[in-house]
């Protein structure tokens, strides 16, 4: 049919990438704006799961607890690329896999950002693709990601399919806000099955004390207020 594209001529796309796109995941290129204070573990365990590299991880908590300071501090300190998708309502295939482009030379592929990260396994060896806020994602495209949540660990792309080799490891992680938050679509059944993972909560009263820096905070006045306070109270 007329104007319809064929897998013949997509198999004739050359793909193109975002050379600035390649060396921004690179692990020395990861901003990380605070230090992470770990309470129970969780980045211990996360670190062990993402150095194994075997099955997808899942942290479902609520807004503000650093996740995504959690995750972009582990891949620096261990020294993997980091590709991060931003997941919304409004991201699409093209987003994720890419799309066919045309100019004054032709016809080509521009890379999504999973094809990125393949391309990043060239590159440095190792690479984290961090699906923030995955629940977001429409249930269309979550089921476009099940060959990669696999075992299989592998995606179909412009008539090639990209593949985790020898000596290459590739991890997803991704967040996810609780489903009683407003907005946020359930993650679709078949993708959950293939992630484990942890539920997060706020910090305890400890875990508070823990993260506050107390640096010239004058301690003995807030506790003398917390003692008039408590004690007009009564």
């Amino acid at each position: 049919m007329k104007g319809q594209i064929t897998l013949k001529d997509i198999r004739r796309y050359k793909i193109q990438y975002n050379q600035d796109e390649l060396d921004n995941i690179s692990p020395d290129k990861i901003n990380v704006w605070n230090k992470y204070v770990e309470m129970n573990d969780e980045k211990k365990i996360l670190m062990d799961r993402i150095n194994k590299a075997t099955l997808p991880y899942l942290i479902e908590g609520v807004k503000g607890t650093g996740k995504t300071l959690m995750i972009r501090s582990i891949a620096k300190e261990l020294g993997w690329a980091l590709v991060e998708i931003r997941c919304t309502d409004s991201t699409k295939e093209r987003h994720l896999f890419g799309s066919p482009q045309i100019d004054s030379d032709g016809s080509y592929w521009n890379a999504g950002k999973l094809v990125v990260a393949f391309k990043g396994l060239k590159m440095y060896g190792k690479v984290i693709i961090f699906f923030d806020d995955i629940g977001n994602l429409p249930p269309e495209v979550q089921s476009m990601l099940l060959s990669l949540f696999d075992k299989r660990k592998s995606i179909d792309v412009a008539g090639q399919v990209f593949n985790v080799e020898e000596e290459e490891k590739l991890m997803m992680v991704c967040t996810t806000n609780p489903p009683t938050y407003a907005g946020v679509n359930p993650i679709t059944e078949p993708l959950r099955s293939r992630l484990i993972g942890e539920t997060r909560e706020y910090p305890k009263t400890q875990g508070l004390k823990k993260i506050l820096d107390w640096s010239g905070i004058p301690i003995d006045t807030i506790q003398y207020f917390i003692n008039v306070s408590s004690a007009l109270c009564i």
